[in-house]
This record gives C-alpha cells, sequence and structure tokens, in this order.
C-alpha cells in the first residue's frame, strides 16, 4: 500500500496530539520547575536553529523538484539510397592503355575485366536535431501541486516550532521559570515532537522525489 501525503500528515498529527496529551500530564503532575534557564536556553536555542535549517532543507528540495525541465533533444537520422553507377568502356582510341591496365590487371592476379560495371555504393548520413516538449502544462500544474501538498505539512510544522521556540527565547530565565509547568511543557512537547518532525519531513521528501519517478 503506498503512502499518500493526507496519511502522513494525519500519522503526524497523530504522533503530536500523543506528545502534547502526555506533556501536559507531565507538567499538571510537577510540583516544581524541571528545567533550569541553561536547558530552557538550550533546548529553545537548538529547537529553532534545527527548524530552520529543516525549512530550508525542504523548500530547497521543493524548488529542486518544481525547477523546469526544459527542451530534450531528439537526434534523427537519414540515409540516402544506394546508388550504383557504371564506368564505360574504354575508348578505342587509347587500345594501348587498354591493354597495359589489363596486363597489369593478370599480373596482379584480380582476373577483373575491364568491361563489367563497378557498382558503388555511397551512403550518406544527415544528423537532424529537434527539439521536443517533455512536460505539457496540464502535467506541469499536476506536477506543482503533488509536490505542494506533499511538502507543505512539514513545511508548516517547521515553521511552527521554530516560531514557537523564538517567540518563547526571551522568557527562559523570567517567565517561563515562574510558569515552570508551562515550561515543563513546551519543552517536552518541542523534545519528542521534534523527532517525529524530521521522520515527517524525510518521509514527505522521498515521497514527493519518489512521485516524479
Amino acid at each position: 500500500m503506498r503512502l499518500r501525503a493526507s496519511d502522513l500528515a494525519a500519522i503526524f498529527e497523530v504522533y503530536m496530539l500523543a506528545v502534547a496529551l502526555g506533556a501536559l500530564k507531565t507538567a499538571f503532575d510537577a510540583g516544581g520547575p524541571w528545567y533550569e534557564p541553561t536547558a530552557t536556553l538550550w533546548v529553545l536555542g537548538s529547537t529553532f536553529l534545527g527548524s530552520t535549517v529543516l525549512l530550508s532543507v525542504v523548500l530547497l528540495t521543493a524548488v529542486v523538484l518544481l525547477r523546469p525541465p526544459g527542451l530534450h533533444y531528439v537526434i534523427q537520422t537519414s540515409t540516402t539510397v544506394p546508388v550504383k553507377a557504371e564506368n564505360p568502356p574504354p575508348e578505342g582510341t587509347d587500345r594501348e592503355m587498354e591493354d597495359l591496365l589489363k596486363s597489369l590487371e593478370k599480373a596482379a592476379g584480380f582476373g577483373k575485366n575491364t568491361d563489367q560495371a563497378i557498382v558503388e555504393l555511397k551512403e550518406t548520413s544527415r544528423l537532424k536535431v529537434q527539439p521536443v516538449a517533455v512536460e505539457t502544462p496540464e502535467a506541469r500544474r499536476a506536477k506543482v501541486r503533488r509536490v505542494t501538498m506533499t511538502l507543505l505539512g512539514p513545511s508548516l510544522g517547521a515553521a511552527v516550532f521554530g516560531g514557537l521556540s523564538l517567540a518563547l527565547l526571551p522568557g527562559a530565565e523570567g517567565f517561563l521559570q515562574t510558569s515552570f509547568q508551562l515550561n515543563t511543557f513546551v519543552l517536552l512537547t518541542l523534545a519528542y515532537g521534534w523527532i517525529g518532525l524530521i521522520a515527517y519531513s524525510i518521509a514527505s521528501v522521498y515521497l514527493a522525489a519518489s512521485s516524479q519517478g
């Protein structure tokens, strides 16, 4: 059974829901701060940096897959029909030259009769280079839509992860330490959700690339 982009998105959503519920329960059960400011800074900072890199890779993959294919060139070969030619018999005025040629041919052992026709095959091959379009506008639009819908999910996920971590980064030493339950929930969701986001992105890139074959 071949997975589709909607299937990958559904799997990632279910995974993130399970991670969020587990992180929420852990946060409510926490009796005090779980993460110090240094750990909070590291988690938020690395999440922002990793999300930026992941988003760049996904967008670059989309650009590579959607680049115009250009024109393909077909080489056509044409061959002319063989031409048969006959040598006219020697003139009577050159009897001495004729006798000399006959004696030379007999001496060389060719045994040829100079009065017979000599067939010459002349083949001329001509190469014709013709540009051929390999992708119709309809196929191009379908390809753009397929790749866009496949890579849209991981792109939005990386953007959300990066935006959330960047928004909370200034409060790592103040607000998040006071609201330790929110800090615990956010850090656990980002940490465990990051694993699913990477797997989702890799699977989406593979699906988008394999659909081009």
